[in-house]
């Protein structure tokens, strides 16, 4: 889970945690950029935000299957990414969700 508009990390569960090679609590307030950066054949730049995205289109964003060097380790693994707007009570936008699924074979 992504909150504001700096995309900071609030939470990770273990699976994204293992994924990105970082401790569920290590990653707390982190920005998103530092767990992840884009390893396209063009060039190696940050990953395009999704969280962004959704947060301004107030509607989920799959950017489909990129490759990442994730982690302190920067392992290449191919990731489908996408994003998810969280709402409170009210309907409003809070935060958001960014899901990575691994899809290296």
């Amino acid at each position: 889970k992504l909150g504001g508009v700096a995309a900071r990390v609030d939470y990770l569960n273990p699976a994204a945690a293992a994924l990105l090679g970082v401790g569920g609590t290590d990653a707390r307030g982190m920005a998103l950029e530092e767990l992840a950066r884009s390893a396209s054949e063009a060039d190696r730049k940050l990953f395009a935000e999704p969280v962004q995205q959704a947060l301004l289109a107030g509607a989920p964003v799959n950017l489909g299957r990129r490759p990442l060097s994730l982690g302190h380790d920067a392992a290449e693994r191919l990731v489908e990414i996408s994003a998810a707007p969280l709402r409170n009570d009210l309907g409003e936008v809070d935060g958001a969700v960014l899901l990575l699924h691994d899809v290296t074979e």
